[in-house]
């Protein structure tokens, strides 16, 4: 490996324009051993934690947030990002790793899923360097984003426009594509797009700027009312273990059952449907209705059904954006082998003669369960 292709660029480590650190817990005792060894200059490299020592966070938090914890007294960063499969794609360093990362999540949503970082006590560019040459030799290879692809991750987004007059148009439909990508997988944090690039053609966001006290007690409270509707789902399905975040949006009652709003998060790809449960499948498996919610989705995870659903649909494709537990045994008849208690009830063989509309007012989309 020649050594140009470890040097650190200016905006590299100056790119952190203001700092917004979130409160963390303190590792006084690991900043302390790192100050040592960045004031000693001829410290090892084997000094310096290896990557896999430590903790691999989403991109994307669980409140849908970029909100990475740097350490009280952090003067700069040095992280790794991975893609979806926690393949290294990146190495990088900064002076405010949040807005850092928010930025690369926009540049290369397809390749930023994960990452890994190690706090400094100062900005020191040889020990960075150090660091990021230590991380290199134990993954066995240079990442892409420190060889051929280094420019997508360092560079704004081209909009692609062909002509100079089409410039500001083309960034601005690839900003929404990539702001949908974002949202697809959980993002709720306003991105502001830096509008100046678009006039160039190009695509960008904007530093992130610190929340006034009434803002921070604002995404506190909306961060406790989703931590209180989300639960974490753990079920084995023919000994396989399926894993998942679900979130309940809404739940409304009808004169049959439930119909069910909700997100399901499953390696950092969040899916929105709505599910019909009616209170017989409650009855016959001894299960609540979001009790059955889990295990329906356990099920399409394990067998791997599309989760997003657009335009004309084929008759072979599962309607799994909107449907009734009924319909999950017409499709698939082992469904019923998930539960423990066997579903009992001749309408486990429920054929539908209509469908489930949006028109919840109407007796005819209230009637769940057995006809």
């Amino acid at each position: 490996m020649s050594w140009t292709s470890l040097q650190v660029s200016s905006r590299e480590i100056r790119s952190g324009l203001g700092r917004t650190k979130q409160p963390g817990h303190q590792d006084k005792r690991r900043l302390s051993r790192l100050h040592r060894a960045a004031s000693e200059n001829s410290a090892s490299s084997a000094e310096y934690p290896s990557l896999e020592s430590l903790s691999m966070s989403p991109m994307i938090d669980t409140k849908g947030w970029v909100q990475p914890v740097e350490e009280d007294g952090t003067e700069a960063t040095v992280f790794a990002v991975y893609d979806q499969d926690k393949t290294l794609q990146y190495i990088g360093f900064s002076k405010d790793l949040r807005n850092s990362l928010r930025t690369i999540l926009f540049r290369r949503p397809s390749k930023a899923f994960f990452y890994r970082a190690l706090n400094l006590p100062r900005l020191d560019q040889k020990e960075m360097l150090a660091i990021r040459e230590q991380w290199v030799q134990e993954v066995g290879t240079s990442p892409p984003g420190l060889g051929a692809e280094m420019k997508l991750w360092q560079i704004p987004v081209e909009g692609g426009a062909i002509s100079n007059r089409g410039r500001r148009g083309a960034a601005e439909n690839r900003t929404k594509e990539i702001l949908s990508a974002l949202s697809s997988r959980g993002l709720k944090e306003l991105f502001e797009v830096n509008q100046e690039l678009l006039d160039e053609g190009q695509c960008d966001v904007l530093p992130s700027v610190p929340l006034t006290e009434e803002e921070k007690q604002r995404q506190e409270m909306l961060a406790k009312q989703v931590q209180d509707s989300t639960c974490k789902v753990e079920e084995t399905i023919n000994g396989k273990d399926i894993a998942f975040t679900m979130f309940f949006r809404n739940k409304f009652k009808t004169n049959g059952g439930y119909m069910i709003d909700l997100d399901v998060t499953m390696e950092q790809i969040e899916s929105k449907h709505r599910l019909i449960v009616g209170n017989a499948y409650c009855e016959s498996t001894g299960l609540d209705e979001e009790a059955l919610a889990k295990k329906a989705f356990a099920f399409l995870l394990y067998k791997k059904v599309q989760r997003q659903t657009e335009g004309l649909m084929e008759t072979t494709q599962f309607p799994i954006n909107y449907f009734a537990i009924s319909e999950l045994e017409q499709w698939f008849p082992d469904f019923r082998d998930v539960f423990e208690q066997q579903p009992t009830g001749d309408f486990w063989r429920f054929h539908r003669v209509h469908g489930y509309g949006s028109q919840i007012e109407s007796d005819k989309y209230l009637k769940l369960g057995p006809e």
